[in-house]
C-alpha cells in the first residue's frame, strides 16, 4: 500500500470521471490530467486530499464535456445549415434541448466514428 493519496483514490477518481463522461478513454485522460495537477501542488498544504482530488477530476470532466459540446454544436450547426439551408439560430434552439448526458453520448459516438 502506498501513502500517495492519488494512488489510494485512483479508482474513485476514475469512477467519478466515467460517470460524468460515459467513456472509459475520456475518464482515463481526465484521471491523468488530474495527476498532472496533483503533482504540481504542495500536497502538504492539502487538508483533505480525497476531496481535493475529487474536485479536480469533477472540474476536469465538466471542462471536457463543455469542449465536446462546443465542437459538436459547431459541427451540427454547420451541417444543418449546409444540408437544409436553415438558419444557424434555428439549429441552436433545437440543440439547447440537449443535456450533459446527451452531449457525453454524442461525443462518444463522434469519437467512435472517427469524427
Amino acid at each position: 500500500m502506498t501513502d500517495d493519496p492519488f494512488v489510494t483514490h485512483r479508482s474513485l477518481l476514475f469512477t467519478v470521471a466515467y460517470e460524468l463522461l460515459g467513456s472509459a478513454a475520456d475518464a482515463e485522460d481526465v484521471v491523468q490530467e488530474t495527476w498532472l495537477r496533483w503533482d504540481q501542488v504542495d500536497q502538504s498544504e492539502i487538508e483533505a486530499p480525497r476531496a481535493y482530488l475529487a474536485r479536480i477530476v469533477t472540474r476536469q470532466s465538466r471542462n471536457r464535456l463543455r469542449t465536446v459540446k462546443r465542437r459538436l454544436v459547431a459541427g451540427i450547426t454547420q451541417a444543418f445549415v449546409d444540408a437544409y439551408g436553415v438558419r444557424g439560430e434555428q439549429v441552436q434552439v433545437f440543440i439547447a434541448e440537449f443535456d450533459d448526458e446527451h452531449w457525453a453520448k454524442a461525443g462518444t459516438l463522434a469519437v467512435d466514428r472517427g469524427a
